[in-house]
C-alpha cells in the first residue's frame, strides 16, 4: 500500500511542504506586497520622506506555535515580533514585565538589548526630524528602494525589497485581469 503522506528528499512530508508553499504565497500576498505596493505608491506621491524596514530578526520562540512550531516555519520574524524591540520592553526590569505582561523578560540577551537600542533610536531621531541617520537612504520609487534591515547582526541597508516577490504578486494580478477580459 502507498503511503499516503510519502517524505520528500529532505525528510518532511509532502503535506508539510505544501503547507510551507501556501504559507509563504500567502504571507507575501497578504502582507510583503501590499506593504510594498503602500510604500511606492507613498513615495511616488507624496512630498514626505518614505522609509522602509524589515525586521530580520526571529526571537526564540515568538512563533504563533511556541516550541512544537516546525523549523521551516521559524526562519523569519512574524508580524509583529518587532513591537518589545520598538518599544523597549526588551531592556525593561523584571517587575516591569510582571506589570505588563510581556514574555521573556529579563532573558534578553546583549545583542538583543543593542538591537532594541538601535531600533529605539533610528525611530526616536525619525520622530525628530523625519530623517534617519547618514546610514540609511529613504525608499524611492524611481531610485533603488533602499530599506533598513533590523538584525540581531546589525543594521544595515539594502535594495529592492522582496522584489521578486512584488513581480510575482503582479504577475498573478495581470493574469487575473486577462482572464476576466479586463
Amino acid at each position: 500500500m502507498n503511503d499516503p503522506n510519502p517524505l520528500v528528499s529532505d525528510g518532511r512530508s509532502i503535506d508539510d511542504r505544501r503547507v510551507e508553499a501556501f504559507v509563504n504565497i500567502f504571507s507575501d500576498l497578504v502582507f510583503k506586497v501590499p506593504s510594498i505596493t503602500h510604500l511606492q505608491i507613498h513615495s511616488k506621491i507624496s512630498s514626505r520622506r518614505t522609509y522602509a524596514y524589515e525586521f530580520a530578526y526571529n526571537p526564540p520562540g515568538s512563533g504563533p506555535y511556541g516550541p512544537r512550531e516546525p523549523e521551516w516555519l521559524n526562519v523569519a520574524a512574524d508580524h509583529g515580533d518587532e513591537i518589545p524591540f520598538v518599544i523597549g520592553s526588551v531592556l525593561a526590569q523584571e517587575n516591569i514585565c510582571q506589570l505588563t505582561g510581556v514574555e521573556r523578560c529579563g532573558q534578553y540577551n546583549r545583542r538583543e538589548k543593542l538591537l532594541s537600542t538601535d531600533i529605539m533610536n533610528l525611530w526616536t531621531s525619525f520622530a525628530k526630524s523625519g530623517k534617519l541617520d547618514r546610514r540609511h537612504k529613504q525608499f524611492e520609487f524611481r531610485g533603488d528602494q533602499s530599506y533598513i534591515i533590523l538584525d540581531i547582526n546589525g543594521t544595515r541597508s539594502d535594495t529592492y525589497l522582496r522584489s521578486a516577490e512584488h513581480r510575482f504578486a503582479a504577475d498573478l494580478d495581470e493574469i487575473a485581469l486577462q482572464a476576466r477580459g479586463i
